[in-house]
């Protein structure tokens, strides 16, 4: 509600600010329902199938400020898809798994997951990471609901490199944490309690699937929407726990609020924390009207203004003692940043903590600092722990957090993480983001000195040339002309697909064309290739994609007349030729759609929807843009170029996003050569109307619902999987 404007958000995931005064977005998305959070504040998320996905730890604020290089991908899927259940799988799974033609379909398309009826995660959500002590030696540990299992999973997390992994506890390799014989109970939700307890939403009910992963003459055996009115609520906490204090924090004053900032309980922190923020943002709405009651609604104000700088000086005194908790030092320093009250000095002592996660607060905390005066001490001191640091996470957010300050020193440690730290994942992501305007600058510094810099230079090539800077690229092609010739080839390659999407006019700087010319004419012929495909980008070329029109819209959409459609139709009744249908498949369908081992997956679930009577499914493949499946329109995003590109959207990242086209090739786009984006209620799949005869698709259709066909039985009279 109290937004100044209002705000586009991309494809990702983004957060708001309680007061509604702020929506962002973030790195990363979430798939199914849930999300967790580490105490160094990375964060994983899931998927039905995959019980942990770590989320890349480059904020969003850090990859937007460099709109000239793409975003790098940005999950590390981890974690053991076994589930472990106790409870017998329900019959409508037992069934769709002895049935060989749904077995053959799920186990070609998705594998074991969803052929067999039990045994593996088929709807993970609800994680969560436990940063509370009420439960003893589960601190820092992962917990992932398994709602079709009717079961709990724990795993460990550990560290490789700068990615988060997680893995099975011991003595729970073949078990889970907690689970249940109540084919009904599903656990959904987990978050922790007031006293430090887990807290575990049950969905209680017969069936929670989506209906389409059920086979329909099954659908109606069973009761879909038994126990829409249930529901549980668990609470998991130690049989010694002391009894909790009172949840009810509203009546505390600041000061004690800031005391409770400490508090061993995760949910107390948080509390504590939320109503301090939440107070101060209070005290400017009031002042004095001349009534009465104004009158001592603004003592009261001035009251708890005093309480709440007696708060700041009490989260301060958190700060202090050098044995300090780290997750108290966390809430401190994040809350007096959220009061408006924390300084350089407060955060400087932090920049070296013992603990990792106080180390990557305390740099996000400090690097709005570094480009101004009283920075300047946090600088230097940021400088010294860079260089000494031991930790891959952080030196992550060393990288991102240097790109704030314009200092040489600090420019000259990201060349150094460019040439000694590439090893770490994401490293080079994180020195891209802080090289905005000074990737020429760095690619003469490593081209000098390159150390093992070779597999960042196509990057930051690619980066300059996204820049659209003659000059910068002449100065470029200066300092590739004495390096080795793979670096040129490997320089010369990512120039040119830095330019892919760039306004094709001629090359007017004369030294750029000297350059180019010199490099052409190399006697290595792979340097020469690569400068000719750059010369081909400032000649006027043919639109990537013939199927747009110069204004950036589709072609209208085909429509077919009911006679035409009938002869279509008629076609269904004559012979089949299956042989000839899989021909079809591959000649027509392949470049977008996958059945077992053949094609494309860029389209929807082709097999999936034979059920459907042959009317129906000959209309759909008739007439594309009559029923699109969400998630597959198309996207058309216009440029500023004049031009416009289109595809299905698969990621939306901080500085660029990708369509996937036909044939499953993948389009990166700058966000800065865009000027648009929107979806068309149009599909990417062409009208076959004109380009098939009706014995074309009565064929096609035999062939795609073979498919679903009885499996062949093994020897041993098992199915084949």
């Amino acid at each position: 509600p109290h937004l100044a404007a209002p705000v586009e958000l991309p494809g990702s995931d983004f957060r708001i600010r309680a007061d509604g005064g702020a929506i962002e977005p973030v790195t990363g998305a979430t798939h199914t329902f849930g999300l967790a959070m580490t105490e160094s504040g990375d964060r994983f998320t899931v998927t039905t199938t995959v019980p942990g996905i770590f989320i890349a730890p480059l904020p969003w604020r850090y990859l937007a400020r460099n709109p000239d290089a793409a975003t790098p991908p940005l999950e590390a899927p981890t974690g053991d898809r076994r589930a472990y259940s106790i409870s017998k799988p329900h019959p409508w799974r037992q069934k769709r798994a002895d049935d060989p033609a749904y077995f053959k379909y799920y186990n070609s398309r998705y594998g074991a997951a969803e052929s067999e009826a039990a045994g593996w995660f088929t709807a993970a959500c609800g994680p969560m990471v436990y940063q509370d002590r009420a439960l003893p030696g589960l601190r820092g540990q992962y917990f992932v609901c398994e709602p079709a299992g009717n079961l709990i999973h724990r795993a460990l997390i550990a560290a490789d490199g700068s990615v988060l992994t997680i893995q099975r506890a011991p003595g729970e390799e073949k078990s889970e944490f907690a689970a249940s014989t109540d084919a009904w109970s599903h656990p959904m939700n987990l978050t922790h309690g007031p006293d430090g307890s887990i807290w575990i939403t049950d969905y209680y009910r017969e069936i929670i699937e989506d209906y389409s992963a059920i086979p329909r003459h099954l659908q109606q055996q069973y009761g879909v929407y038994a126990g829409h009115d249930r529901g549980r609520i668990y609470r998991l906490t130690h049989r010694d726990a002391p009894p909790p204090p009172a949840a009810d924090m509203s009546t505390l004053d600041s000061r004690a609020l800031a005391r409770e900032c400490a508090s061993p309980l995760f949910w107390r922190r948080q509390t504590a924390q939320r109503l301090l923020v939440e107070r101060r943002a209070l005290i400017p709405a009031f002042s004095p009207d001349g009534g009465e009651g104004a009158r001592r609604a603004v003592e009261g104000q001035v009251h708890e203004s005093s309480a709440l700088q007696e708060a700041k000086k009490i989260l301060r005194e958190l700060l202090a003692p050098k044995n300090a908790e780290p997750t108290a030092v966390i809430v401190a320093m994040r809350t007096l940043d959220q009061l408006g009250a924390l300084t350089p000095s407060d955060v400087q002592p932090f920049i070296r903590h013992a603990d990792a996660a106080v180390r990557i607060h305390a740099l996000q905390l400090a690097d709005h600092w570094f480009a101004k005066d009283e920075g300047r001490a946090l600088l230097d001191a940021t400088l010294t722990a860079a260089a000494a640091e031991p930790n891959p996470r952080v030196q992550i957010q060393f990288a991102l957090s240097l790109g704030e300050a314009r200092d040489p020193r600090a420019f000259a440690m990201l060349a150094r993480f460019a040439r000694e730290r590439l090893g770490i994942r994401w490293v080079d992501a994180a020195v891209l983001s802080s090289l905005h305007g000074r990737g020429l600058e760095m690619l003469g510094t490593l081209l000098r000195d390159p150390g093992g810099s070779a597999p960042f230079l196509p990057p930051l090539a690619q980066s300059i040339a996204a820049r659209r800077d003659e000059s910068e690229l002449a100065r470029t092609l200066s300092l590739v002309a004495t390096a080795t010739p793979d670096t040129q080839a490997a320089v010369l390659d990512a120039l040119a697909k830095g330019r892919k999407n760039a306004p094709r006019k001629p090359l007017a700087d004369k030294s750029a064309q000297a350059g180019l010319a010199t490099l052409a004419a190399s006697p290595v012929a792979g340097v020469r290739t690569a400068a000719r495909a750059l010369e081909d980008t400032f000649v006027a070329t043919v639109a990537d994609d013939e199927s747009l029109v110069s204004s950036g819209r589709l072609p209208p959409v085909e429509q077919i007349s009911d006679e035409t459609f009938r002869k279509f139709v008629a076609a269904l009744a004559g012979p089949r030729d299956l042989k000839h249908g899989h021909e079809i498949f591959l000649q027509a369908c392949a470049t977008c759609h996958r059945i077992g081992s053949e094609g494309k997956e860029v389209g929807p679930d082709l097999v999936g929807q034979l059920g459907m009577a042959e009317e129906s499914l000959l209309k759909d493949i008739l007439m594309p843009n009559e029923r699109i499946r969400p998630g597959y329109e198309t996207t058309l995003a216009q440029m500023t170029d004049g031009t416009a590109a289109t595809g299905i959207l698969r990621d939306d990242g901080a500085t660029s996003l990708t369509l996937v086209q036909s044939g499953g090739v993948e389009q990166v786009l700058l966000r800065k050569d865009v000027i648009g984006v929107r979806r068309l209620a149009t599909s990417l799949m062409p009208a076959y109307a004109e380009g098939l005869k009706p014995s074309d698709l009565a064929d096609l259709l035999a062939w795609l619902r073979s498919n679903l066909k009885a499996a062949v039985p093994t020897p041993n009279g098992e199915k084949a999987k």
